[in-house]
């Protein structure tokens, strides 16, 4: 059986090694982002929130000089911190997936199914 007389194969067989390498290629992104994190500090710079990509926050630095502050003031000093963590973590998960599906590999090949017969999608038929 040579590649010949089967050519859809070996195009199938392609298209199979490319999903391996994209699969792989999405795992190692995915799990840097994973890795990642991001900061946000409230106006004063008195608080510094971390959270991670997924916007849960992991750590909170409370610089000892806020302690001066009323309650309902340190709570609005937080507040700032993690909504703009948590914004900056969203903005990376937002890039991390435009990378990865822009540009999509074949995009270029897109073209309606309809149309695929007639533009050569099946030269190995009559």
């Amino acid at each position: 059986m040579s590649s010949r007389e089967y050519p859809s194969l070996d195009r199938l067989e392609a298209l199979v090694q490319g999903l391996d390498a994209m699969g792989r290629d999405l795992g190692d992104r995915l799990g840097a982002l994973a890795g990642q994190s991001a900061e946000g500090v409230s106006d004063s710079g008195l608080v510094l929130v971390r959270a991670s990509a997924d916007g849960a926050i992991t750590d909170v630095r409370i610089d000892p000089r806020a302690m001066r502050a009323g309650s309902q003031d340190l709570a609005e000093e937080f507040l700032q911190a993690a909504t703009r963590a948590q914004e900056q973590a969203a903005e990376l998960s937002k890039e991390a997936v435009r990378a990865l599906l822009d540009p999509i590999p074949g995009a270029a090949d897109r073209r309606d199914p309809a149309d695929r017969r007639d533009a050569g999608w099946y030269p190995d038929e009559p």
